[in-house]
């Protein structure tokens, strides 16, 4: 079941079907100031942006705050992964042919530029704090793109890039398999920032790295399809410091907050599991609303999205219950970002 699961989301790109990640400042299970993952950083601060935006199976679409009505859709496109760059320029990893990222500015539909040298099979993409783009290609590499360049600036070599995460220093962390099942061979790397220098290699607890994320701290968390854990690596650590295995079934997608509360998308189950600071026990489970779950995202106010098979679900910060379930527009989501 697991390496079902496992080769739906490693071949997501090719298939319109993966399991892609952008999350954003939490609410904590304690009160804290939330955070989490903007393209900059996988981690940390809040993004000035408020619409919603859907990638799915066959056109991107766009929500007002809280509403479930389409305010702009981009069509023509078979998008895997969506990111922002900080002046609101929307980059789409677009799985049409051999592939290419288009970028759009803000609030437009037609594409400003399209990214097309080295591009196959783009699977997720990330934008770093300096504004370079990041694009994970579907078999042996990351391409680097600096701000407003189509040209390959440098490759990061990795087979099977299913994740993309930075540090504090920008430093890049690569969630790669051995090939489309995982197992031996899968490696999280962790090139220099600005550089194709691969600093570290952490191969235990890896078998299948779907999602990463980092907290305030620098720890490491890698979901992990394969294992059916969340692997948890202290900042310059190669073997983890703890496993959550607890309440997981089909990790697909990870979000994590300024105190450390971590939350986890099970695909397989059809839960969202949410874990306090430090624990390995659910502290909380979300069953409403949700339906093979590939994609969490987490705004300021600490209001949770989670893209399921057939809907988007919206939650109040705390509440297991949905305020708004989406589904006008909504077609196999594979993708959640927060845009202009």
């Amino acid at each position: 079941m697991h390496n079902a699961i496992a080769r739906h989301l490693v071949f997501a790109a090719a298939l319109s079907l993966v399991a892609a990640c952008s999350g954003l400042p939490a609410q904590p299970i304690a009160p804290a100031v939330p955070a989490y993952r903007p393209a900059p950083r996988s981690g940390h601060g809040a993004s000035p942006f408020t619409n919603l935006y859907v990638a799915n199976a066959s056109a991107v679409t766009v929500y007002a705050p809280g509403s479930g009505t389409v305010i702009r859709k981009i069509s023509g496109i078979v998008p895997s992964a969506l990111a922002f760059d900080s002046s609101g320029n929307l980059y789409v990893a677009d799985d049409t042919g051999s592939g290419r990222v288009s970028v759009y500015a803000p609030g437009t539909t037609t594409p400003l530029r399209s990214i097309t040298q080295k591009i196959s099979k783009p699977r997720t993409l990330a934008v770093g704090a300096s504004g370079d783009l990041y694009v994970a290609n579907g078999y042996f590499s990351v391409g680097v793109y600096a701000p407003g360049s189509n040209t390959l600036s440098r490759t990061l070599k990795s087979f099977y890039p299913t994740s993309i995460a930075f540090d504090e220093k920008e430093n890049v962390y690569v969630g790669r398999t051995s090939g489309p099942y995982g197992g031996v061979g899968s490696r999280v790397v962790i090139f220099a920032h600005g550089t194709s220098t691969a600093l570290q290699t952490i191969a235990s607890g890896i078998s299948d790295p779907q999602s990463m994320a980092l907290d305030a701290s620098d720890t490491l968390y890698v979901a992990d399809t394969n294992l059916n854990a969340v692997a948890i690596y202290s900042k310059g650590a190669t073997k983890p410091q703890r496993e959550i295995k607890n309440g997981l079934s089909g990790p697909a997608a990870l979000a994590i907050d300024a105190s450390g509360n971590l939350y986890v998308a099970n695909n397989v189950s059809s839960t969202v599991t949410v874990y306090a600071a430090g624990t390995s026990k659910p502290a909380r489970t979300i069953t409403k609303g949700i339906a093979g779950p590939t994609a969490l995202l987490l705004d300021a106010s600490g209001t949770l999205y989670v893209a399921n098979r057939r809907w988007v679900t919206v939650y109040p910060p705390g509440a297991t219950t949905p305020k708004l379930k989406i589904r006008t527009g909504i077609s196999m989501p594979v993708g959640l970002a927060l845009g202009p």
